[in-house]
């Protein structure tokens, strides 16, 4: 009764390889970049060790929402805790596109 996955694997790769590429490996005992996956969307998390034991401080920066009806992928700021449609960038086929609005950050609103 599985069915097929709600979000293409190959884009679910693409996003975790950038999230990992995200963070210098001398540093991610420190912080990285986490990809929490859902069955519609991907939620990129900043992560910083607080200093004790396995305390780290999770900030959701970007959310990537799957519309597979129209094969497209829309992004997402945070405000307030609340993911809330970035109007900059129109919803695209190809995932790259968004990562690289979040890369570009124009409106400093993905990088704190």
């Amino acid at each position: 009764m599985g069915g097929p996955p709600l979000l293409p694997a190959k884009d679910v790769e693409a996003v975790q390889r950038w999230a990992h590429e995200r963070t210098e490996p001398e540093l991610r005992d420190r912080m990285r970049v986490e990809v929490a996956v859902a069955p519609r969307s991907l939620t990129i998390i900043e992560c910083s060790f607080m200093g004790y034991r396995d305390d780290w401080l999770r900030v959701p920066s970007a959310k990537l929402g799957w519309n597979g009806r129209r094969g497209q992928w829309t992004l997402y700021c945070f405000r307030s805790e609340r993911p809330v449609r970035y109007e900059f960038c129109e919803p695209s086929a190809n995932v790259q596109d968004l990562l690289s609005e979040i890369d570009a950050d124009p409106t400093f609103i993905f990088k704190g």
